[in-house]
């Protein structure tokens, strides 16, 4: 089971937001309007600097309690809804170097990055990163928008050998 937390050494995450910090800093909140919602999709940077140098890593972004019964909002509401858990982003094959610059494009994007876009309320959002227990991997690319609702994230990471 993923658990939303704060790690040691911390997983360095940031929005590009013109009117407020849009670094994570383990619950800080952040406007849907700033990182998802109908305006175009643009994913965090997303760094390590402690990455190991011969790992490869895969990064998974997901909303734990997609569609809150009652339009509920948590932390008050810890009762996922019917549609979760939602995948929101992932990215395989992630070296050391792509991880302290934050620049993915040699990796391989298995889920396009689809911004947080709650129909109510307020969502926690995890951003889980894997080291790969195969190496390089050959991933299948994973549907989205379309297709990121119900994901079965536990087969995924048996499946990849992630750890």
């Amino acid at each position: 089971e993923l658990k939303i937390g704060c790690t040691e050494p911390p997983l360095r995450v940031a929005y590009d937001i013109k009117y407020y910090s849009g670094v994570v800093n383990c619950g800080n909140l952040l406007l849907e309007s700033d990182i998802g919602g109908t305006h175009p999709w643009i994913p965090p940077k997303v760094t390590l600097p402690e990455a190991d140098a011969i790992a490869l890593y895969t990064l998974i972004y997901l909303d734990p309690y997609v569609n809150v019964p009652n339009n509920g909002s948590w932390p008050d509401m810890l009762t996922p809804g019917s549609k979760a858990p939602a995948r929101h982003w992932v990215v395989g094959n992630i070296n050391a170097e792509m991880l302290q610059t934050g620049d993915f494009t040699g990796a391989t994007t298995v889920s396009a990055f689809k911004g947080p876009s709650p129909p109510w309320g307020s969502h926690p959002y995890g951003q889980f990163l894997f080291k790969q227990g195969n190496g390089k991997t050959a991933f299948s690319t994973l549907p989205s928008p379309s297709g990121i609702y119900n994901w079965d994230y536990k087969t995924f990471i048996e499946k990849h050998n992630l750890g």
